[in-house]
């Protein structure tokens, strides 16, 4: 089996209410990256991009240019020995950012081609079954009031979500989502979206937030790899933290594991270069007896890979879940199906999702 064509394809994706009270978010970026073989076996993954369409457009021609050829003509199959000889070739303009972002489309894709040829589901391939369910927690989106987030909380609670993560820089928020969840439901809260916090700031907050709570407090110090500056906030708060989203390669979270910086560790199976590269962390977390929850933000072949490295992984404990959906359905093939608020065994082969074709069409970007 060789490679024949690597196709990059941007989608931009409208969101429907999904039962949230009267809110969608802003439509998203995403780029699939579609691998084609000669013996017609195609496989699908996803690379991380900003909401900028000029960094779609560039990560899309780092594929078509840097990417693809180097690899048509290849195995498909031999995934380890490909990314390599990517990353070596690459090592001096490449190893983060939007490089490492594109390898990370192509290697989660030829993970679906492997296990499509083999006629099992990708987890199989990477150590076999390690759970018959895990539990999701619910990512929503940010409010413009406190009382939409309770409300917003308060959807997820009734589909039968036990834990959620809020994307807040306001203890109003949380306090709100506290009141009307109650302290038995776990409610993380990540700063990601629109904080800018020096160290001396991440703590003055953070203690604001302890009285609620949190069950972590996530991407506490910008910028994130202020190592320094984020193990300082730990030693002042007794709040677990967490980070690790805008890693690249496992590599990128030796610092954060050698400072003891953090408790949870989130690599984005979409930035940090794909399946074995999140394993990889995984290992690292287990010999520094750390936890990972990793970083999932989207519903397409990056939740798909998440869940099948999770589902192979004995210390998965927790799965990114984002609540929002498409306007329209674009998959033929779902996800495993989620129950009471578990994600159950997935059973298909390769990632278990395909696209419809036509679906998509409508919101592709050329």
């Amino acid at each position: 089996m060789k490679i024949i064509d690597i196709r990059p394809i941007i989608i931009r994706m409208p969101f429907a209410k999904a039962g949230l009270p009267a809110f969608a978010p802003a439509p998203s970026l995403i780029i699939i990256v579609e691998v084609t073989t000669d013996e017609g076996i195609t496989g699908i993954g996803q690379s991380f991009t900003t909401l900028s369409s000029n960094s779609a457009a560039t990560l899309a021609k780092c594929i078509e240019t840097m990417i693809k050829p180097k690899v048509v003509g290849k195995d498909p199959l031999a995934i380890s020995g490909l990314w390599n000889e990517l990353f070596y070739a690459f090592y001096s303009v490449g190893r983060s950012g939007i490089t490492i972002a594109a390898m990370s489309g192509l290697e989660i894709a030829l993970w679906d081609i492997k296990g499509k040829a083999l006629n099992t589901p990708v987890y199989q391939l990477l150590g076999g079954c390690a759970h018959d369910k895990i539990s999701a927690f619910a990512s929503l989106s940010q409010f413009n009031t406190p009382a939409e987030a309770a409300k917003a909380a308060e959807f997820a609670a009734k589909q039968g979500f036990t834990a959620l993560k809020l994307h807040l820089g306001d203890v109003e928020t949380l306090a709100a989502v506290r009141k009307a969840v109650g302290d038995k439901f776990d409610v993380m809260v990540d700063l990601t979206a629109n904080c800018r916090w020096d160290p001396a700031t991440a703590v003055r907050k953070g203690l604001e937030f302890a009285q609620y709570n949190p069950y972590w407090y996530e991407q506490a110090v910008f910028p994130h790899d202020d190592y320094d500056g984020l193990a300082f906030v730990k030693t002042k708060l007794n709040i677990p933290l967490a980070t690790g989203e805008d890693e690249y390669t496992a590599v990128g979270f030796r610092p954060l594991i050698e400072k003891r910086a953090v408790d949870y560790l989130q690599p984005s199976i979409v930035k940090i270069g794909g399946i074995l590269q999140e394993k990889k962390v995984f290992t690292m977390a287990e010999v520094a007896n750390l936890k990972v929850a990793p970083n999932c933000w989207s519903t397409g072949p990056a939740l798909a890979a998440t869940l099948q490295v999770c589902f192979s992984e004995p210390a998965a404990f927790i799965i990114e879940t984002p609540v929002d959906l498409p306007e329209a359905p674009i998959l033929t093939k779902p996800f495993a199906a989620m129950e009471n608020g578990y994600w159950q065994l997935p059973q298909s082969p390769g990632l278990g999702i395909e696209f419809d074709e036509k679906a998509l069409a409508k919101y592709i970007i050329k």
